[in-house]
């Protein structure tokens, strides 16, 4: 399967009464700073790697990614404070692959470019 029908799948979990524009950062207020900064810098790495990206992706069966990868079909979900058992659920429950990333971690790794 090449890229773009793995994204069309991808695409095709999202409930499309909720946002599924791509390459843009959705950012919430109740969230830590840390958090959706970690996010953007992720979504940032997605894009220059040649993938398209939704954020705050609402499945259909109503669970939400961080950051949904479309064209690898991968959530990719910051954790700050997340418990192991979280992430555990998110994998059960989520119709593509989760990857857990560290919030701190990946502030550090950028902060030699910024």
């Amino acid at each position: 399967m090449n890229r773009s029908q793995i994204k069309y799948r991808t695409k095709k979990k999202l409930d499309i009464a909720y946002n599924i524009q791509e390459n843009s950062v959705r950012i919430n207020r109740g969230i830590s700073f840390k958090h959706e900064l970690a996010k953007f810098l992720l979504s940032w790495e997605a894009l220059q790697q040649e993938n398209d990206i939704v954020t705050e992706a609402i499945f259909q069966n109503g669970k939400r990614a961080d950051v949904l990868v479309l064209q690898i079909a991968e959530a990719w979900e910051v954790v700050e404070s997340e418990s192991e058992k979280s992430i555990e659920t998110k994998k059960e429950e989520y119709p593509v692959k989760v990857i857990k990333f560290d919030a701190q971690t990946i502030i550090d790794y950028w902060k030699k470019y910024m």
